[in-house]
């Protein structure tokens, strides 16, 4: 569609028009005819190279149109190019190039707006879809390149890095349905990578993704604190631990019949002054046996694990130096504090939580390691630790108690929440 060297049949020239140097001024307006086009404007034809330079009006025989600036026979300038089949760019031109800021709307009623290079969308710019969705951001090579945001049809929208026209990289996508939020990053328009997704409910899940589905290493957090972390796969919770916080929905009476009970098992393994029952010797692999042990010994079956991982871990565990809790408190009074561990764990319908008896005045702690089987309603110690306010240790004489069972009909609104979960 270029306009070059053209052999002219003149309807209407004014004499004296050309000039060897400078400028030209335009005459009024005239109309030449081509082989197959209709050029009607303000013009000038150069005498040797009979290219043209001016304001005009190009109709080809095909139905295409350009209504613009020309120089040298080529467009140059501003000036709009309408095609037959209903398309237009309307904007920069440089040397017959549709190059600089325009507007384009396709056949279709598209609508782009920005920067062009060479016919191609090129530079920062907005494209408006007739189906609603729209893009304003960076363009290469025809496509949005770069950073941007997209707003899809059904009213999605994405911030961040795309390629070819999808989202990739690093960004945050908004799910206009759900009130759903996706923070991290993608491949090809879905979540791949490491990312962060929000339900609108507070929940929240961390971790990675593959193909816009959880996989992988990742924690899901509900609002109330409670968390899974593990392994997921193909969108579904694999391998891992649920983490609750406990619900407490207890009157004072009940509260005080556990604490008592959890506080006398503690009592009964205080080392007293002047005491001649003897100690017994700590059994390192009767620890390695309770469930809420063996739990934490898990990681040593990692191949990245080290050889001494397990024996280590126990010693840990006995010195008290490997547990941590986060104490939620139930109630105090007199300087006494009953709490209990918000980083309660459950597997395959069984609870592991711990009770801590805390006398300030005495400046003692004593931490009560219970299972709770969420069917039988009933709690069984596993650990107890005796502390002095500045070291743990287990007691040597836990052996005495672990396995006890404690009716516990009466505290199930702890681990409602836990008991509920399911995998």
């Amino acid at each position: 569609m270029a306009v070059r060297r053209l052999i002219l049949t003149l309807l209407f020239v004014l004499p004296g028009l050309c000039a060897a140097q400078g400028a030209v001024p335009l005459p009024p307006e005239q109309s030449v005819r081509a082989s197959d086009a209709l050029f009607t404007g303000r013009f000038v034809i150069d005498p040797q190279t009979q290219l043209i330079t001016g304001e005009l009006t190009i109709k080809w025989d095909n139905g295409n149109r350009y209504s613009g600036q020309m120089r040298a026979g080529k467009r140059h300038g501003q000036g709009r190019f309408d095609w037959a089949n209903g398309q237009s760019y309307d904007g920069d031109w440089q040397d017959d190039q549709a190059t600089g800021k325009a507007r384009i709307v396709y056949a279709n009623g598209d609508r782009y707006e920005g920067a062009c290079v060479a016919g191609l969308r090129q530079g920062g710019g907005r494209m408006q879809w007739t189906n609603g969705q729209s893009y304003e951001g960076d363009w290469a090579g025809d496509q949005p390149e770069g950073r941007g945001v997209l707003l899809f049809a059904n009213g999605d929208r994405y911030s961040g890095e795309v390629r070819q026209g999808l989202p990739q990289g690093q960004g945050s996508k908004l799910f206009a349905a759900t009130g759903d939020r996706y923070e991290g990053q993608f491949d090809k328009g879905l979540a791949q990578g490491e990312g962060r997704y929000t339900w609108p409910t507070g929940d929240q899940y961390v971790g990675q993704w593959q193909q816009g589905r959880k996989h992988g290493k990742g924690r899901y957090t509900w609002v109330n604190g409670d968390y899974w972390e593990g392994l997921f796969r193909e969108d579904l919770q694999a391998e891992g631990r649920l983490y609750f916080v406990p619900t407490i929905k207890l009157d004072q009476e009940s509260v005080n019949k556990l604490m008592q009970q959890a506080r006398a098992a503690s009592d009964s393994f205080a080392v007293r002054p002047g005491s001649t029952e003897p100690e017994r010797a700590l059994d390192i692999e009767r620890l390695a046996a309770i469930a809420q042990v063996a739990a934490e010994l898990e990681v040593c079956r990692q191949p990245a694990a080290k050889p001494d991982c397990r024996a280590t871990t126990l010693a840990a565990i006995a010195a008290g130096r490997h547990f941590e809790h986060d104490w939620q408190n139930m109630f105090a009074e007199k300087g006494v504090s009953y709490d209990v561990d918000r980083r309660s764990s459950s597997e395959a319908g069984v609870v592991f939580s711990w009770f801590r008896f805390a006398d300030f005045n005495a400046n003692l702690l004593r931490h009560t390691g219970i299972k709770y089987d969420c069917r039988s309603q009933a709690l069984e110690i596993q650990l107890i630790y005796n502390c002095n306010g500045k070291a743990c240790s287990l007691d040597k004489n836990f052996d005495r108690y672990v396995g006890k069972t404690i009716p516990a009909a009466t505290i199930k609104g702890w681990f409602k929440g836990g008991c509920e979960r399911r995998r």
